[in-house]
This record gives C-alpha cells, sequence and structure tokens, in this order.
C-alpha cells in the first residue's frame, strides 16, 4: 500500500511533479484553502488565456 494517504491524493501524484504538489500546498496554505480549490484556480486562470491575446484558431487562421 502506498502509505496513509487517501486514494485521491495518491491520484494526484501520478499526474503532477513532487515539486508542483509542494508548490500548490504552499500556496493552500498562505491563502487558508484546500489544495483542490487552489488547483481549480490556477487551471480557471490558465485555460482563461492572456485578456489581450486573440483565441488560438484566430491566430491559426491569420496566416
Amino acid at each position: 500500500m502506498a502509505g496513509t494517504r487517501p486514494k485521491d491524493q495518491r491520484r494526484a501524484d501520478y499526474f503532477l511533479y513532487t515539486w508542483q504538489i509542494r508548490a500548490i500546498r504552499h500556496l493552500a496554505d498562505e491563502r487558508s484553502l484546500p489544495p483542490s480549490q487552489v488547483v481549480r484556480e490556477l487551471l480557471s486562470q490558465a485555460l482563461s488565456g492572456p485578456a489581450d491575446a486573440p483565441p488560438a484558431v484566430e491566430r491559426a487562421t491569420a496566416r
């Protein structure tokens, strides 16, 4: 068995590097939020992209 960590945490280890997990835990501690909320916020921010950049589809077809 992988220890006392919950099954979801073991699953996260598969997709994230150790340094990423440490950074998420650090942000969670700083913000007093659960790590899952921090990940949701980071993903939401990353997927929204820069506000002033055109969507990728427009850039690909602009050639």
